[in-house]
């Protein structure tokens, strides 16, 4: 380690102390606004030596890395911090104010410290861990995988006992309507999970004589596929020779915090779909670490495409997240450039039969497009609303005939201005709302842009607060349609939806999972509240990523870049729910694993987790 010798620890202590102050000052105005609550506190005190001691740290002893990871991540996370944090207390990011770009450049040299000190810390584990064979209690990984899958199945058992017959609740009562009320199928839900939610509901009906038990049926078909593929992650962090600390902790994880149990007995498709998404993740690890191994391999091309079609089937904007990552998956195989080529067109045909050819065949009526169009529908309402001086009287009656209930906007979900959005019009000149779009865009740039992140503000900002009533959804479900978290009662639906009640075998447990989802008590509890944050995954995702372009381990952008696809998806969904990230929650142990594996990049060159 490369010491500070002579007059150089002047200028550290006093660059150290300047940054300080600054980082004290610039907190000081983010967390308690125009308050002396904390700068006439002996708080302020405190804060002042922990950020001296963390930066003046990150100066002197972490010297074996460079500034560039840090520089990259610490700048976007001091800049996206205080725009989220300006959004959550005001609902505008007031990115045009120099107060805000104040609060953001004081606020830098502190996060870029962390970081820099984040990326040592992953250098020093990276360096400990390379080339170290641990001793497996199980010498047969299968017989580990078996136990693994074992163990979590029975540790979800009392949460499906306390919501019995499963959580039926998110679109499962419009999708079921597709047949029970012959309501016929619509592309607006995927037709795979419709079919499968049916099926089994409609099989357990005409075996045991309920619907209810079809809903349990459900439930157990789903913990099964989901606890295997957890059990499959861990098998294969101990292929990659992951930690025993992270493999212990995945699998305590995916045991014990409560979103996998709850979520793993929920009748939505994004269970599924995540799970699905986790496999291709992997597999495109295990394509990254084996080039040539994967290319010749029938057999991995066979998982792959499977993989891809099923992740693409349960929502098609896994479909686009893979588009994402093509060409990363070309350039990475160059050497058989023709071959990947050929797979990734194999996996685009065959998702593109079925979503066209086979589904115009069973009669499905395709979903509305409007469902793409969250993002423009909200800036061009908001616009309306806080820019009606600016735009022109041809401008307002484009806007009037397309959003024709623009005045309803609501920052944080795009039902409200979506729900009535003229499609057919929009579809008559499509060039035409393209030009309107950037003609506004052009008069209120900044309304675009807190337009865009209020409506997405849970995917980036991790210190995001739910429940969030400006949503109008639980961040996550529990009770079943048609119960109203709102008001912890019931909305109206008529019979020609299938409802089905809850007949807990728990009560106790029922109705403490009950308090825990909708009181979110999980945010009072320091750090044990990120495990919740689809926020913290996706700057976890970030981390990942940046860390793996600065050690110029190439070979991981295929799988960084879907990750990466999936949470540009993110970015465009109609309101944020925690169910939508889930994907990423499920492969934080992955994500985790890659950053050690690209830390040991600096120790001896090393690729993806071998």
């Amino acid at each position: 380690m490369l010491k500070v010798k002579g007059k150089e620890k002047i200028f550290v202590n006093i660059g150290s102390s300047i940054s300080s102050f600054a980082a004290v000052f610039s907190a000081n105005k983010i967390l308690t606004g125009d308050s002396i609550r904390l700068s006439d506190s002996v708080m302020s005190v405190i804060l002042f030596a922990v950020f001296f001691a963390v930066i003046k740290y990150a100066i002197e002893k972490c010297r074996e890395v460079s500034w560039v990871f840090a520089s990259v991540t610490g700048s976007l996370f001091a800049v996206l911090w205080v725009l989220g944090d300006n959004l959550a207390s005001s609902d505008y990011t007031m990115a045009a104010s120099w107060r805000t770009w104040a609060k953001i450049v004081l606020i830098i040299p502190f996060f870029v410290s962390i970081f820099h000190i984040l990326e040592r810390m992953i250098f020093l584990a990276a360096s400990k861990y390379e080339n170290r064979t641990e001793k497996s209690l199980l010498k047969n990984d299968k017989v580990g995988f078996i136990i693994t899958f074992v163990l979590i199945l029975i540790s979800w058992i009392p949460v499906f006992l306390a919501t019995f017959p499963g959580i039926y609740a998110y679109d499962a009562v419009t999708q079921t309507a597709e047949f029970y009320a012959d309501a016929g199928l619509s592309g607006h839900h995927p037709i795979a999970h419709t079919a499968l939610l049916w099926g089994l509901i409609s099989l357990g009906r005409n075996l045991f004589g309920s619907y209810g038990a079809g809903m349990a049926l459900y439930s157990i078909v789903q913990m099964i596929i989901m606890a295997s593929i957890f059990a499959y992650v861990i098998y294969m962090l101990k292929k990659w020779n992951c930690p025993k600390v992270i493999r212990g902790c995945a699998l305590l994880f995916y045991m014990f915090v409560p979103v996998h149990s709850v979520l793993a007995v929920s009748a939505t498709k994004d269970v599924l779909f995540s799970g699905f998404f986790t496999l291709v993740v992997i597999f495109l690890i295990d394509f990254g670490r084996d080039v040539d191994g994967f290319i010749k391999a029938p057999f991995k091309w066979i998982r792959f495409i499977l993989a891809v079609f099923a992740m693409a089937a349960f929502r098609n904007n896994g479909i686009y997240a893979f588009f994402v990552c093509i060409p990363f998956i070309i350039w990475t195989a160059r050497k058989y450039w023709k071959r990947a080529v050929v797979l990734c067109l194999c996996c685009i045909l065959i998702y593109g039969v079925y979503s066209g050819p086979v589904n115009t065949m069973l009669g499905v009526e395709p979903g509305n497009f409007r469902e793409a169009l969250s993002v423009p529908i909200q800036q061009l309402s908001r616009a309306m609303l806080y820019n009606s001086d600016e735009l022109t009287a041809e401008e307002k009656q484009k806007i009037e005939e397309l959003i024709p209930d623009y005045m309803n906007y609501t920052p944080r979900i795009s039902d409200s201005t979506k729900g009535t959005f003229q499609t057919e019009k929009m579809k008559e000149d499509v060039i035409g709302f393209i030009k309107l779009w950037i003609s506004v865009g052009i008069k209120a740039p900044i309304t675009y842009i807190d337009a865009f992140m209020s409506n997405s503000i849970g995917f980036w900002y991790p210190d995001m607060q739910y429940p969030d009533s400006g949503a109008f959804h639980a961040y996550i479900e529990y009770e079943n349609t048609p119960y109203d978290f709102h008001t912890g009662g019931e909305y109206a639906m008529d019979d020609s939806f299938l409802l089905i009640e809850r007949d807990s075998k728990l009560p106790a447990l029922d109705r403490a999972l009950h308090n825990w989802v909708y009181d979110v008590s999980h945010q009072r509890i320091p750090v044990i509240s990120m495990l919740f944050s689809v926020g913290m995954y996706a700057w976890i995702l970030i981390i990942t990523v940046v860390l793996c372009i600065c050690r110029k381990q190439w070979k991981m952008l295929p799988v960084c870049m879907f990750l990466v696809g999936l949470w540009l998806t993110l970015l465009l969904s109609p309101v944020v729910v925690y169910r939508y990230g889930y994907a990423l929650g499920i492969c934080l142990p992955i994500m985790l694993t890659l950053c050690l594996k690209a830390g040991s990049g600096a120790v001896k060159g090393a690729g993806l987790p071998k």
